[in-house]
């Protein structure tokens, strides 16, 4: 969590300054940022992006057991906890008739 927040605030402070204050090294901070997005961040990704479309292609009216339906559909192994995860996180919710 810092790092991250480093890297949103590095606009506005030094990153030293940022680094000091929140007690992580420059060195770590640097490596946070040259490092790839893991296996997990890729697939919550395209997880992220299957529900979008799949919530857009049903007009907005799809809340998360269709999505879920819809996924498992596709051949998708993935949890209703986890797709209500990640429509919650992009705002996502059926639209009453």
């Amino acid at each position: 969590m810092r790092f991250i927040f480093i890297d949103a605030e590095k606009a506005h402070f030094p990153v030293a300054a940022l680094c000091r204050n929140l007690q992580v090294t420059r060195q770590g901070y640097y490596a946070f940022a040259q490092r790839a997005p893991s296996a997990r961040q890729a697939n919550e990704a395209t997880l992220q992006a299957d529900v979008g479309e799949i919530h857009a292609g049903s007009n907005k009216r799809y809340g998360s057991p269709r999505v879920l339906m819809e996924l498992k559909r596709r051949g998708l192994r993935v949890g209703k906890r986890r797709v209500e995860r990640a429509m919650r996180s992009q705002g996502l919710c059926a639209r009453p008739r």
